[in-house]
Order: C-alpha cells, then sequence, then structure tokens
C-alpha cells in the first residue's frame, strides 16, 4: 500500500470519521446530490467526491466530466505509478537483449 493511499485512508478529523456515510457512486449522482454529500463529509474523508473536467484532445469544446471519491482517485494514482514503475523496471532488464 503507498503511503499516500494510507495517509488519506487514515486522515480526517474525527467528527468526520464518526460521520456514518453509505458508499457514494458519483457517476450517478447529480452535482447538486454531490455537494450534499461533501458537505456531510468534509474534504478531509476518504469518501469525499473529487471531480476532473477531462478534455478531449483536438477540440476545443468537447469535456466529460470525471467524479470520483479521494479514495478512488488515491487508488488509481497507486495503480498508474505501479504500472510505470514495473514499465521502467521491465525496460532496464531487458536492456541490451534485442534481436535473436
Amino acid at each position: 500500500m503507498s503511503l499516500l493511499l494510507a495517509i488519506i485512508l487514515t486522515a480526517g478529523s474525527p467528527a468526520a470519521a464518526e460521520v456514518p456515510v453509505a458508499e457514494p457512486a458519483p457517476d450517478k449522482m447529480t452535482r447538486a446530490e454531490i455537494r450534499a454529500h461533501n458537505g456531510k463529509v468534509g474534504n478531509a474523508h476518504p469518501l469525499f467526491i473529487r471531480c476532473r473536467r477531462d478534455v478531449e484532445i483536438g477540440s476545443l469544446a468537447k469535456a466529460k466530466t470525471v467524479c470520483r471519491t479521494t479514495r478512488d482517485w488515491a487508488a488509481a494514482d497507486y495503480a498508474g505509478n505501479r504500472t510505470a514503475r514495473d514499465t521502467v523496471r521491465l525496460m532496464h532488464e531487458t536492456a541490451g537483449n534485442v534481436g535473436n
């Protein structure tokens, strides 16, 4: 488990940790529902929902909004970094082994 993921999962004020909140489904929630949910949990809670706007390459107007919980963003970051580390490690291991 990465240090960032561990910090995010254990961080938060005692008041935020005591709030019983069901696991949200950010992809099925409206912006108003997300705001209401975030108002209940606080921004240090692992179930706080963060949204990001991904603009399509080559377009100035076409974009997709992606919303996930802080815990899900941390897990995605960890998985992406792990993949990058594994790729670099594999490239270093196979350097010079080109050909038959």
